[in-house]
């Protein structure tokens, strides 16, 4: 799928999710430190930095691809801290009425992309560097499907995105650890000779 169209689809995705999530749910644990809500407001900013990155444009590339991205994520461990504050600060920004905040930020990414002419593929700045947008815009994919999936496991409801979406997520998990040395482990797992805790594939996602 195109990037642009696979970041859209998983944005209207993961809006319909967040819809459901029950209003007694937000304080319950949702991933790590976050409780609920930290952890939508987490997977908001693959819509935000978005939003926040074209406005930052970049003067040369210097992350080539999603990989290199997530590559740089896990030799970068101090960013921890930084990506759970982050995710605690973006789901108090969501406001009192979570789902429509985070509906809120689908719709003005939308616009936002929109505006852009086809055709055109800005270099934006991210914290691991300059990146093409149509590079970028699968990191972005890949924290909404990830912790889309986060979030229904959390309060017990069904997230089904696009299986096309869904696929290059995991294609895009193996590519990412095979290039931090899981490959080993991760083909076994891959073709059912294996565990999932034989396994580690991505351990962070960072904005």
């Amino acid at each position: 799928m195109d990037p642009r169209r696979s970041f859209l689809d998983s944005t209207d995705a993961v809006a319909e999710l967040v819809s459901r999530v029950p209003s007694d749910a937000f304080d319950q644990p949702g991933l790590g430190v976050w409780d609920v809500r930290g952890l939508i407001g987490h997977t908001s900013r693959a819509m935000s930095t978005v939003i926040t990155y074209l406005k930052m444009p970049a003067t040369s590339v210097t992350c080539p691809d999603a990989r290199a991205y997530y590559v740089w994520v896990a030799d970068s461990p101090q960013q921890d801290a930084q990506i759970a504050a982050r995710g605690v600060e973006a789901g108090k920004a969501l406001g009192s009425d979570v789902s429509a905040g985070f509906a809120g930020l689908a719709r003005q990414v939308r616009g936002v992309l929109d505006r852009i002419p086809a055709g055109v593929d800005p270099v934006v700045s991210t914290l691991a560097g300059g990146m093409l947008l149509s590079h970028y815009l699968p990191t972005r994919t890949f924290e909404l499907i990830v912790h889309g999936y986060d979030i229904a496991r959390a309060v017990d409801i069904e997230f089904a995105p696009h299986p096309d979406v869904v696929a290059e997520t995991v294609a895009l998990a193996a590519r990412i650890g095979v290039a931090l040395g899981h490959g080993p482990s991760l083909v076994p797992v891959l073709t059912g000779r294996g565990t999932w805790s034989d396994a580690t594939v991505v351990s962070r996602a960072g904005h």
